[in-house]
C-alpha cells in the first residue's frame, strides 16, 4: 500500500513539474516571438496536461498575439495628434500627408484566444490574472461593452470568492487591490 501511495505521489509531482516546465518553455519562446515553437509546446502541453491553468493563459496569449497584424497607411492631410507617424511634405514644405499604422485583429484567432481564456476562467474562477488579461484585450480591440461587462463580472465574483484571488502558477495574491465602484467599495486580496 505504501508503494502505491509513493508511486501516486511521484506521478503527481512529475505531472506538476512537467506542466511548469511547459510554462517556462512557452514563456521563453513567447519572449523571442518564435510562434512555431510556441505552437509545438502548446500542442504537447494540451495532450499531457489539458487542465493546467497556465495552459489556458498561454493559449490566450498565443492566439491574441498571432491575431494581431500591423498595416501601414499612406494618408493625405494632417496626422492625428499623439500618434506616431512619418510626415510627408510637398515642394512648398507644407504637410501633404503622412504614413501611419493601424493594428488589425484576425477574428478567428481572436475567438480562439477568448475561448481559451473563458475555459480557463470557468475552470479556475479565482485566477485574477486571467480576468484582467481578458479585460486588457477587450480594451485593446476597443470592445467597450464587453470590457465593461467583464469588469462588472469580476467585481461581482469578488463578492463570491471573498476577494481570495490567485495569480500565475495559482499563487495567492499578497498585495491588496482596492477597486471602488459607485456605492460599492471592494477590496481585492
Amino acid at each position: 500500500m505504501k508503494r502505491i501511495i509513493h508511486t501516486f505521489l511521484l506521478v503527481l509531482l512529475t505531472l506538476h513539474l512537467s506542466a511548469q516546465n511547459y510554462f517556462e518553455k512557452f514563456q521563453k519562446h513567447f519572449q523571442t516571438g518564435d510562434t512555431i515553437k510556441q505552437k509545438e509546446i502548446l500542442n504537447k502541453w494540451e495532450k499531457d496536461s489539458p487542465k493546467d491553468a497556465e495552459l489556458y493563459t498561454s493559449l490566450f496569449n498565443y492566439y491574441f498575439n498571432i491575431s494581431r497584424s500591423e498595416i501601414l497607411l499612406l494618408t493625405s492631410g494632417k496626422p492625428p495628434k499623439g500618434e506616431e507617424t512619418i510626415i510627408l511634405k510637398d515642394s512648398t514644405n507644407k504637410i501633404a500627408g503622412f504614413i501611419g499604422s493601424k493594428i488589425n485583429y484576425d477574428k478567428s484567432n481572436l475567438k480562439k484566444a477568448f475561448n481559451s481564456i473563458e475555459t480557463g476562467i470557468t475552470l479556475y474562477p479565482n485566477r485574477l490574472d486571467m480576468r484582467f488579461g481578458k479585460i486588457y484585450v477587450l480594451g485593446q480591440i476597443k470592445d467597450w461593452g464587453s470590457f465593461t461587462d467583464e469588469i462588472i463580472r469580476t467585481i461581482n465574483y469578488s463578492e463570491k470568492n471573498k476577494n481570495q484571488w490567485t495569480s500565475t502558477l495559482n499563487k495567492k495574491r499578497n498585495r491588496k487591490i482596492k477597486i471602488t465602484v459607485p456605492h460599492t467599495p471592494q477590496k481585492f486580496a
